[in-house]
């Protein structure tokens, strides 16, 4: 049995439907109770989840982390500790945690990014982050647990939530002007949720590259400002201008992933079109807003 932790998000939404065709069983932590498609997906609340989790301990196989940094519960229980005290390192299951490469490297001037490549977060969500994955590699190697950390850097798709993505097709409903800090300079590796979504399938089917950190990226760079234009073109917005401002104080000027390893050991390639994907967000927002 496979447990994803965090549903709700764009990329639990991108999962779960892809999930759903697996001949294993899934569980699903959502804030509500939803129904599924599919006999061998179920969507739980965390509330159900804390109350039964003995029920589950022994069932969960792997471990798919996808929820923000700190995440908590009622106020009370980090979801993160929870999982770890009570089902990774009780049932000894495989843990895949969802960073970020974007936040947890900062700005650096060897790119593309290796994930040897030092650390350097620049703002309290990439510290956040770093702190978590630090907590997964300390645990996994306390107690000999099998764990992978993918770090995606920027994915595109339907569910698009709190991205630029998204900024530029809520100002295009308003018929507002698209604001770029740092004049729309910055670079940044744009690639298909599809795409993250294939490299946390073959992660959950691989059984020899344990421990293993991988960026996850097109390894390309595109300026904020083009990414924009092509958005505005693909879309044909044409009631939408880009505004450039100064420079924002807290920003990475330059972002692209190097994908090299995760190209060697496990076979993965970003083979899905981002033009695709932008016209399937689009859709998406129109048909819900």
């Amino acid at each position: 049995m496979i447990l994803i932790v965090g549903k709700d998000g764009f990329l639990g939404a991108n999962l779960y439907l892809r999930l759903q065709s697996l001949s294993q069983d899934v569980v699903f932590l959502s804030k509500k109770n939803q129904d599924h498609a599919n006999r061998n997906c179920e969507v739980i609340t965390y509330e159900y989840f804390f109350k039964h989790i003995v029920e589950y301990t022994t069932k969960i196989k792997i471990i798919v982390y996808l929820l923000p940094p700190d995440s908590v519960y009622d106020n009370s229980i980090n979801i993160l500790n929870f999982v770890i005290d009570k089902m990774w390192i009780k049932n000894r299951a495989k843990f895949i945690y969802i960073s970020s490469g974007g936040a947890i490297y900062g700005n650096t001037e060897n790119q593309p990014i290796l994930e040897n490549h030092k650390t350097s977060p620049i703002d309290d969500y990439g510290h956040s982050k770093l702190r978590e994955e630090l907590t997964i590699r300390d645990t996994g190697g306390k107690y000999m647990l099998n764990w992978n950390i993918l770090r995606p850097s920027n994915p595109i798709g339907k569910y698009q939530s709190e991205s630029l993505l998204l900024k530029i097709f809520e100002n295009s409903l308003s018929k507002t002007n698209i604001y770029l800090h740092d004049r729309g300079e910055q670079i940044r590796d744009f690639f298909s949720i599809d795409a993250l979504i294939d490299a946390i399938f073959i992660v959950i089917n691989d059984n020899k590259n344990q421990c293993e950190i991988f960026n996850v990226g097109s390894g390309k760079g595109t300026m904020i400002k083009d990414f924009t234009s092509d958005v505005l073109k693909i879309c044909d917005m044409s009631n939408v201008d880009s505004v450039l401002i100064n420079k924002n104080k807290l920003s990475i000027t330059k972002n692209i992933l190097n994908c090299s390893k995760i190209h060697k050991k496990l076979g993965w390639k970003d083979n899905t079109s981002l033009h695709t994907s932008i016209l399937d967000a689009w859709n998406h927002f129109k048909k819900n807003n």
